[in-house]
Order: structure tokens, then C-alpha cells, then sequence
């Protein structure tokens, strides 16, 4: 789906409006670690907060990875929205149930 490849992928490009100047390789997990940038990113996903342009392209990867099991995502792409609902799960355990409450078919 293109909005996994979006976010997931192209998470990166959409960084320098935070002021970092990255390049095609740049470090997912660095932006990860951002606890500001996620927060953010977050509430827009869980609907507690405003959204930029990154938040509601997350809302679309989290709708694919979370409800439909990322069908739509090729290896890298399942692997990497794997790597970041992981990371979600043990830095941010209070948005990650919020997420799956919100998407998951089974609500929980």
C-alpha cells in the first residue's frame, strides 16, 4: 500500500521539516527515538492530537499494518512497519493499545 511505503520508507524525507537534513539512507530508528516527533506523530494516529502531513500518512500505514495485517506491503515494507509497531509497543505501551483498540478488527 502506498501509504506504508510512505511512512515506513520515506519517513526520512519527511524529517527535514523537523530541521534534519537527512538522505535516502537515513536512520528510521533515529527518527524513532525522537520522543517529540512521536508524541506527535502519535496523537494524530490515536486522534488525541492535531496532524501534519507525516501523522495522517501514518494513520494510513497504521489502517494497513494494524487492520489488514499489512496484506498490501512488500518484505521490506512488512518488516519494517514491524520494526516500528515493535518499537511503538515498548516505548510508547499507552499509544500502542490505544492503536490496536482503534484499528485492529478485533479492537483489541
Amino acid at each position: 500500500m502506498k501509504a506504508v511505503a510512505v511512512f515506513l520508507v520515506g519517513l526520512a524525507q519527511f524529517c527535514t521539516a523537523e530541521g534534519q537534513k537527512v538522505g535516502k539512507g537515513a536512520d528510521i530508528k533515529g527518527l524513532l527515538e525522537n520522543r517529540y516527533f512521536m508524541k506527535q506523530q502519535l496523537s494524530c494516529v490515536v486522534k488525541s492530537g492535531p496532524c501534519n502531513f507525516i501523522g495522517l500518512q501514518m494513520q494510513g500505514a497504521v489502517t494497513e499494518v494494524v487492520s489488514r495485517n499489512c496484506q498490501n506491503c512488500n518484505p521490506q515494507q512488512r518488516a519494517t512497519a514491524n520494526q516500528v509497531m515493535t518499537f511503538i509497543r515498548n516505548n510508547y505501551p499507552d499509544y500502542y493499545r490505544q492503536i490496536i483498540a482503534r484499528y485492529s478488527p478485533q479492537g483489541g
